[in-house]
């Protein structure tokens, strides 16, 4: 393979033999598959991190008996707050 000469405008077409084609097809398709499998899997750990949040907030021994914190009450005494 050559060294591309910057003073010189490439071409707007190229001609690839079918070798060359399906190479460059098979490499960019290889590229897509794994972009795909990372996006899954980050998918996949934002669905955890989002089914732990929902957990935290249907456990009532977190949030408190009488409701969730922001409700004028102290969820973790249940008494009322001052200020």
């Amino acid at each position: 393979m050559r060294e591309a000469d910057p003073d010189v405008e490439p071409a707007d077409t190229f001609k690839l033999d079918e070798l060359q084609a399906n190479a460059i097809l098979s490499l960019t398709l290889r590229t897509l598959t794994v972009r795909a499998r990372k996006d899954f899997r980050k998918g996949a750990r934002d669905s955890a991190t989002i089914r732990g949040y929902l957990e935290i907030l249907n456990d009532k021994m977190v949030l408190g008996r009488r409701g969730a914190p922001g409700n004028g009450r102290n969820s973790h005494t249940n008494t009322p707050t001052t200020g």
